[in-house]
């Protein structure tokens, strides 16, 4: 007990643990797409986040925020943005290590692992989030996510929509691919890491002016991680309190624009433009002095490293045989997995299904009774993840709630759907996420 206490109020001694500590805290609190920052949980975030800017190097704070985090978004994985639960997975090795620390008073991995395991984390997020683009959905001139994010950037910054030119659209299609499949894996050279590190860094500094302010931030917690070298205790690293302060004050920015029904465009516009402000300069302190570190590793610590892309792999490509395709890097990627419309130019899911339950969905005509709009109206959805959601309709809502829908050819109408077999699920259905199906031929970007 003794131990116990001792580490926990012992001060983190080296300085690049401590920022990669203070990135992730930022990560953590600038989760937008999923965190309601009106209840007391924001209030409890925001306040630690502030007292760990004076406390910093006490390990008790971030266990304490990690923890309340953890607390929060467990009951929901996976069905959170791809961030969060990659969020949640780094938790988990957090709490793993850090309980081994506490129990044996030493690290369990060395500094040149964790290096590693950030890099290889990083490069494989972005290859399969590049590879699932790979489909005619993405390199189409209608409903391309590409054109539908520089649009958006855009109408921004002047107001105005606008239609890309479709050489122009060709060439973004491309230069996304590039970035997400390719450049990544300049972290694993010593020569071009740098350079590596800043062109992504300013393609997430650019996305942040749309939507992915949230993603940003997590994406610079893992470069650090590749980037930095834990062996020198003399830290160069400097403005990270004022990256995180700039952070908050967007958080807090964005908060006041939403009770003022600003649009959502609008309030991760603005959003964006404060983050990008302590990003910048944070990159600017830190990158222009960036010193290149030399690649020690040995073959055990090859070997752990393959540990993420083993389970990333797995994560991700399970929506090629059925057990969903929703929150497991497929966003915004128009792809689709139905197996008589699969789209992808490498992976026809005719062949590689082993789960059908994609293919048992029905039509939903109408729902009515609901307190929201849940835009699943003249679209298809697998039973399964509808049987889901109803679940937790008839849990959210007072009113009586009907649907309607067309299902092997015929229509049915549900008068009740809690007194329906379709509201009842079973535990796992949480796990097996399926986005909506779209109407053919009108496959839109989504997320």
């Amino acid at each position: 007990m003794t131990l116990f206490k001792t580490i926990l109020y012992k001060k983190i001694q080296n300085p690049h643990v401590v920022v990669l500590l203070i990135l992730l805290n930022t990560a953590l609190i600038m989760n937008f797409n999923f965190v309601v920052w009106q209840n007391l949980f924001s209030i409890l975030s925001l306040s630690i986040s502030i007292i760990m800017l004076i406390y910093k190097r006490f390990f008790i704070g971030y266990l304490l925020h990690f923890t309340l985090f953890s607390y929060y978004l467990l009951p929901h994985f996976p069905r959170m943005a791809n961030h969060c639960n990659i969020e949640l997975a780094v938790l988990g090795c957090f709490y793993i290590m850090a309980l081994f620390y506490i129990l044996k008073n030493k690290p369990l991995l060395s500094y040149q692992t964790i290096t590693l395991l950030c890099r290889t984390t990083l490069v494989w997020v972005y290859f399969y989030a590049g590879f699932h683009k790979l489909n005619s959905g993405f390199f189409s001139t209608c409903y391309s996510c590409a054109n539908f994010v520089h649009v958006q950037f855009l109408k921004n910054i002047t107001g105005h929509d606008y239609i890309l030119d479709p050489n122009v659209l060709l060439l973004l299609q491309v230069a996304t691919i590039i970035i997400e499949m390719i450049v990544p894996f300049g972290l694993f050279h010593q020569s071009t890491r740098k350079i590596t590190a800043c062109i992504l860094l300013f393609f997430h500094g650019y996305l942040s002016l749309i939507y992915y302010a949230d993603f940003s931030a997590l994406a610079v917690f893992l470069l650090f991680g590749s980037v930095a070298n834990f062996e020198n205790n003399k830290t160069e690293y400097q403005k990270t309190s004022l990256y995180v302060i700039i952070s908050i004050l967007a958080i807090l920015i964005r908060s006041m624009l939403l009770h003022a029904n600003t649009t959502l465009a609008n309030q991760c516009f603005i959003f964006g433009i404060i983050y990008n402000v302590g990003l910048t300069t944070w990159v600017f302190y830190n990158f222009v002095h960036f010193k290149k570190l030399k690649n020690t590793f040995t073959k055990k610590h090859y070997t752990i490293a393959f540990i993420p892309f083993v389970i990333i792999s797995l994560w991700t490509l399970k929506t090629y045989i059925g057990l969903g395709n929703c929150a497991n890097l497929t966003m915004f990627s128009n792809l689709i997995t139905l197996k008589n419309e699969s789209n992808h130019f490498l992976i026809d899911t005719k062949n590689t299904k082993l789960f059908q339950y994609e293919e048992d969905y029905i039509l939903i005509l109408s729902i009515k009774g609901l307190k929201y709009k849940t835009g699943l109206e003249h679209q298809r959805l697998p039973i399964i993840e509808f049987k889901y959601l109803s679940s937790k309709w008839i849990k959210q809502n007072h009113e009586t709630i009907s649907v309607l829908y067309h299902y092997q050819n015929k229509t049915y109408l549900i008068s009740d759907l809690k007194k329906h077999e379709y509201s009842k699920s079973d535990w796992w259905y949480q796990f097996v996420f399926f986005r909506k199906i779209q109407p053919i031929n009108k496959n839109k970007c989504i997320w």
